[in-house]
């Protein structure tokens, strides 16, 4: 006697893609520090490489994400590039009750399409090495945890200025 038939089993599936204009950028990742449980305080270090690592100091206990913020930029090789990011490098995150949490030392890592030319606490020059003129830069911080933080999801937004030469 023949097996019974079983239907297909189907998922949703997604497809995306980025479009970028030339001489312009676009966010293709936000900054998030992921999961933390503060316990006596201390901070989060999110290192921007295209392999993301979160270093934890103090009491703070840290899991899931670690993602730095990612933009994409199109302008040609060899073309200089600055990026600038917020003023003393800092940005400051709420949660829904008002609390807050500062993200400081924000640095910027663009290896490995661009070639750092200078840099200083909140302009980053760089030279575009992809052949295509596609780069990739990404932001990170360090996230400054209270012993008693309150609990919620924090968000804030920065701004991220760039000049093409």
């Amino acid at each position: 006697m023949p097996g019974a038939a079983h239907a297909a089993q189907t998922g949703p599936n997604t497809a995306s893609a980025i479009l970028v204009k030339p001489l312009s950028i676009v966010k293709s990742e936000d900054l998030d520090f992921g999961t933390i449980i503060p316990d006596t305080g201390g901070t989060v270090v999110l290192d921007p490489t295209a392999t993301p690592t979160c270093t934890v100091t103090g009491g703070v206990i840290r899991s899931g994400v670690c993602q730095p913020a990612e933009f994409v930029g199109a302008g040609s090789v060899l073309q200089l590039v600055r990026v600038r990011i917020p003023p003393n490098a800092r940005m400051t995150v709420t949660n829904a009750t008002g609390a807050t949490m500062r993200v400081d030392n924000m640095t910027v890592n663009g290896t490995p399409d661009l070639l750092v030319v200078r840099l200083n606490q909140r302009s980053f020059r760089f030279i575009i090495l992809h052949p295509s003129g596609i780069f990739y830069f990404r932001v990170g911080g360090t996230l400054n945890v209270g012993a008693n933080q309150a609990q919620g999801t924090y968000t804030g937004t920065f701004d991220v200025d760039i000049q093409y030469f």
